[in-house]
């Protein structure tokens, strides 16, 4: 069987220098694999924030329905309509706001 020539090369020697290739990438690889070097890495101060934004986040109560159904309830009912709740509830929101 006549091998085929790319330019001056016939193309078994590319063949030949791919699989070269192959093999020398593959025995760096498993070098690389088996060493004993260790990964580092350093977080960024950003990526500290947010690991800490998101352990005080976990750490806040979860939502509690019972209190949301009891809230939907009499606001349905209209036990909210009174002024003095209505002024009660503004001065709560105002106070956690400031």
């Amino acid at each position: 069987m006549e091998s085929k020539k790319i330019g001056d090369v016939s193309s078994s020697l590319y063949t030949k220098v791919g699989e070269i290739s192959r093999e020398k990438i593959k025995k760096e690889l498993t070098k690389l694999s088996e060493s004993k070097v260790k990964d580092e890495f350093e977080l960024s101060s950003i990526a500290r924030r947010i690991s800490e934004y998101v352990k005080i986040i976990e750490s806040m109560p979860g939502i509690r329905e019972d209190k949301i159904i009891e809230i939907k309830e009499k606001l349905a009912s209209g036990e909210y309509k009174s002024k003095q709740i209505l002024e009660e509830t503004a001065k709560k929101i105002v106070d956690d706001i400031l």
